[in-house]
C-alpha cells in the first residue's frame, strides 16, 4: 500500500466536497506533516482533521531539526514553496511515496526530483476505480468544486465530466 501525502489544499477540496471520508477509504495508507497541519485554520476543517487523525485514517510526522534543515534545502527547487510545501515534498522522498497537491509550484518541484504526484481529479478518478464513489457521485462533486476551486485544470475537468 503506497503512503499517500497529503498537501492541504488536497484536504480542502476533499472537504468541500464532502468526500474526504470517502477519499480516505481508498487502498492508500495517509501521511503528512505537523506543518501541513498547521495550516489548517477554519473550525469545521480544524474538528474534521482532529477527527480523522485521531482514528489513525491520516498519520501526521513531525520532522526533527535535522529532517527540517533537509527539507527546508528544497526551497531552491522552486520559488513560491512554502515551509509546509518543502516538508511533504521531503517525506515523500522520505518514505518514496505518491505526493497529492493541487498547487502547481508543489507539483513542478515534486517532478524535478522525480516524486510521483497527482491532484484531486486523480483522487476522484481513484475513488471511482475502487468503487467507493459512482461516476453520477464523482461529476456532481467536481461541477461543485468547480464553482469554488478556479485553480482546477478545466480542460482535464471538462473530459472527465463528459467521460463520467
Amino acid at each position: 500500500m503506497k503512503i499517500a501525502i497529503k498537501d492541504a489544499n488536497i484536504f480542502f477540496d476533499l472537504l468541500e466536497m464532502d468526500l474526504i471520508d470517502e477519499f480516505l477509504s481508498l487502498n492508500y495508507s495517509f501521511l503528512t506533516s505537523n506543518f501541513v497541519q498547521s495550516e489548517i485554520k477554519s473550525e469545521k476543517a480544524k474538528s474534521k482533521f482532529q477527527s480523522i487523525t485521531q482514528k489513525g485514517l491520516i498519520k501526521i510526522e513531525s520532522l526533527s531539526f535535522e529532517e527540517m534543515t533537509e527539507a527546508y534545502k528544497l526551497k531552491e527547487l522552486k520559488a513560491g514553496l512554502s515551509m509546509p510545501d518543502c516538508s511533504v515534498i521531503y517525506l515523500a522522498q522520505k518514505h518514496d511515496a505518491m505526493l497529492l497537491s493541487g498547487d502547481k509550484p508543489v507539483r513542478l518541484a515534486a517532478k524535478s526530483v522525480g516524486i510521483e504526484y497527482h491532484g484531486v481529479l486523480w483522487a476522484l478518478d481513484e475513488m471511482i476505480e475502487q468503487s467507493i464513489i459512482p461516476k453520477k457521485t464523482a461529476k456532481i462533486k467536481l461541477q461543485q468544486l468547480m464553482l469554488t476551486n478556479d485553480r482546477l485544470p478545466k480542460s482535464e475537468c471538462k473530459k472527465r465530466l463528459e467521460r463520467w
